[in-house]
């Protein structure tokens, strides 16, 4: 004579392992959020080391266009509005 569960016992297997499911689907859509939200850090990394050496490359040709202005000029103050050189 088989044996049968009680239908108690059917309704909890049945709700535990419509919960399983449900939690394994918030999962799979946590870890999909995870990696766009990983991926867009990366992408967003990348843009802020490229902005990085921009600033790098634009402040050597900041500082080498200052050494070529000290050597025609010397040590003199510039006014930045008007171009005019401040003699001290």
């Amino acid at each position: 004579m088989s044996q049968k569960l009680s239908e108690s016992e059917r309704k909890r297997l049945d709700n535990l392992q419509s919960s399983v499911n449900e939690r394994v689907l918030d999962y799979g859509r946590q870890r999909y959020i995870i990696d766009q939200i990983e991926n867009r850090l990366e992408n967003e990394k990348e843009a802020a080391e490229e902005i990085r050496e921009d600033i790098t490359e634009l402040q050597k040709e900041y500082d080498d266009f200052v050494q070529e202005l000290y050597k025609r000029y010397g040590d003199v103050a510039v006014d930045l509005d008007t171009g005019d050189i401040l003699e001290d």
